[in-house]
């Protein structure tokens, strides 16, 4: 088979051709076993494509898509709940901590004398040396 009537055959499928093309092209299929057996395999891969995609996208298919994306974003594993649950619980105890904290800075900037940091954070005089030696019981 040449290469032009081979290009040719293709390009009858999709435009027309004007008559001197459309001759050639006769000819060469009256002509050619080969070229006659390539016409039926290219028909018949146009018709399961074109008998395919008409099948897998009926109507309402993005609507099933988006569907199923968003049950599987809602369904979490346990370890995503349990962490979940974790960041919930750290912010509101956060929240409370930081509360408590501001209670009790303005509580002692109300009753001390001296504003050090170590008066207003309950600081006391005790090193870490200290600590280590106190007794357990």
């Amino acid at each position: 088979m040449k290469r032009k009537i081979v290009k040719l055959l293709y390009r009858s499928f999709d435009s027309e051709l004007n008559p001197d093309e459309k001759e050639k092209l006769d000819q060469a299929l009256r002509g050619s076993e080969e070229l006659r057996m390539e016409k039926d395999r290219i028909l018949a891969q146009r018709r399961a494509i074109a008998g395919g995609a008409a099948s897998s996208f009926s109507p309402f298919f993005t609507e099933r898509v988006m569907s199923k994306i968003e049950s599987l974003d809602q369904k979490k594993n346990g370890v995503e709940s349990f962490y979940e649950t974790l960041l919930f619980m750290f912010r509101r105890f956060a929240i409370i901590g930081a509360a408590i904290g501001l209670l009790l800075l303005i509580y002692n900037l109300q009753t001390g004398d001296i504003l050090s940091a170590d008066d207003i954070l309950y600081a006391s005089d005790l090193t870490f040396e200290k600590i280590l030696d106190l007794p357990l019981f």
